[in-house]
């Protein structure tokens, strides 16, 4: 991958470029974490992502837009708008139980809002040894127009425990990470689902 990245007064401007012969990733993406100096902080992005599955080519041109809030130390929110262009094409001989892919060729249109709450009482910064972060959000596609309607449920913990420190301050430390979700509905589109296996999935170890 590759992408400059340069800051101006606290703002956060990068292009990032990751191209690959299965997975491609190209954004541009602006931030200012401090909104008219209030503790509110912006987000923009545009993205073009384009992945080669099993049985067919996945192709997304994108953008979002993030409003974020501190409350305290402890916690904030985001709000989060997108809206996306998605083109299935390439699609090989169906394999069982593929007719929802085939009825998705082609581009399709999609948007949502989302919410998400986050706690944090990490001590470390960027590697935390001590504390947690918890994080529950709730995306509802077709708040912005777009051809689906149906709301996703999201959430996750990441705690560190320190298990030992030498006389050098040196720390072995143990994450637990735990991420879950649902879709009460069964109208969200095949692309947008949880799969256990495989890249971008739900997994297990």
């Amino acid at each position: 991958g590759w992408g400059p990245a340069l800051k101006i007064n606290g703002q956060d401007f990068r292009i990032s470029l990751e191209p690959g012969t299965e997975q491609t990733n190209a954004s541009v993406r602006w931030s200012e974490p401090w909104l008219f100096d209030q503790p509110y902080s912006l987000t923009t992005e545009a993205y073009l992502r384009q992945r080669e599955r099993e049985h067919w080519d996945e192709n997304r041109i994108g953008g979002r837009v993030l409003i974020g809030k501190r409350f305290n130390y402890t916690y904030s929110g985001l709000v989060t708008f997108r809206g996306e262009d998605v083109n299935i094409k390439k699609i090989e001989q169906p394999p069982i139980r593929a007719r929802e892919i085939v009825a998705l060729n082609g581009h399709s249109t999609l948007s949502s809002a989302s919410f998400q709450l986050r706690r944090d009482t990490t001590v470390g910064g960027l590697l935390p040894y001590r504390g947690s972060t918890a994080i529950v959000g709730i995306e509802q596609y077709g708040a912005l127009g777009g051809e689906f309607d149906f709301p996703k449920l999201t959430g996750g913990v990441d705690s560190y425990f320190t298990l030992y420190e030498d006389l050098l301050d040196r720390k072995t430390i143990l994450g637990v990470h735990l991420d879950t979700g649902w879709i009460p509905t069964n109208d969200a589109p095949f692309f947008e689902r949880f799969y256990g296996g495989g890249i971008g999935s739900v997994r297990g170890f």
